[in-house]
């Protein structure tokens, strides 16, 4: 399967929407995208034309619809005939929809009312409900596939972490199937303003990537370049016939933004050229 599958993951602001945007039109070809949108990040693509060329979006609010327009894209009929690239955010706000109503008829609970307290074992039927929706999604050929999620502080004092906000056992079960997860950041730096993807874990980060040879964060910017040039390519065949890495975390303080030798550091994410 030549298909890319990513979860990127971060705070509000940090241009998570702006960057899933840079790289699904680097990914999609001669085709289409289709932004599946759980609120209203659409909103911050609209001073940027370039990342909205050949895209449709529609809203879902509930997570149900999600399995019929998955059904819908496997037909492969108009107007879903001509999608390549699929953007799906935020993940984690639909995944709360589903646990929500479970917990609300398993416990007899009104709409009007409070929600009760979520018990950990309640949380199984909504994970596989949610498993089976990306499933569903990952078995339409031809599809590249980007989720976006918000982030989320896990741990204790003084092992505090960040991750992306759905449950561990969700979790598992993507990082079975994903090729990178990673921290979308935004920060004052001393050259200014500075955006970066963490594409390998360190000790305070969750991340993981499929794509031999990367730092632990990349440039903003070069992100879409360095997803695109791997798809399809014979690197990404060996990547993934290689066992998978299991890299020791590093330490936060000892990370530095670098930019792989073969990058032209002039590339934007948002400067994307009309291949039709």
């Amino acid at each position: 399967d030549k298909t890319f599958f990513a979860l990127l993951y971060g705070g509000f602001g940090t241009g998570k929407t702006t960057l899933v945007a840079g790289i699904a039109q680097k990914l999609r070809g001669a085709g289409r995208i289709l932004y599946l949108d759980s609120a209203e990040n659409f909103a911050s693509l609209e001073n940027i034309p370039s990342l909205m060329r050949n895209m449709d979006r529609i809203q879902v609010k509930d997570p149900k619809d999600l399995m019929s327009v998955a059904a819908e894209l496997k037909k492969r009929k108009a107007p879903f005939d001509k999608h390549t690239v699929l953007l799906l955010d935020e993940v984690d706000a639909w995944f709360e929809v589903i646990l929500h109503n479970y917990v609300r008829e398993v416990t007899g609970t009104l709409p009007s009312e409070d929600l009760p307290e979520i018990e950990g074992k309640m949380y199984a039927a909504p994970t596989q409900a949610f498993l089976n929706v990306i499933n569903a999604f990952k078995g339409i050929d031809n599809l590249h596939i980007v989720m976006v999620a918000h982030d989320q502080q896990r741990g204790k004092e003084p092992k505090i972490f960040t991750a992306p906000s759905l449950p561990p056992k969700l979790m598992k079960g993507l990082n079975e199937k994903v090729h990178v997860v990673g921290l979308v950041e935004a920060a004052i730096g001393r050259d200014g303003y500075v955006r970066t993807l963490q594409v390998n874990p360190s000790k305070q980060v969750v991340a993981k990537s499929r794509i031999g040879g990367l730092p632990v964060k990349v440039d903003f910017k070069d992100v879409p370049k360095i997803f695109s040039e791997w798809v399809g390519s014979a690197r990404m065949e060996e990547d993934l016939v290689a066992p998978e890495p299991d890299p020791d975390p590093v330490d936060d303080a000892d990370i530095e933004v670098e930019e792989p030798d073969d990058l032209d550091a002039d590339d934007e994410a948002v400067e994307v050229e009309d291949d039709d």
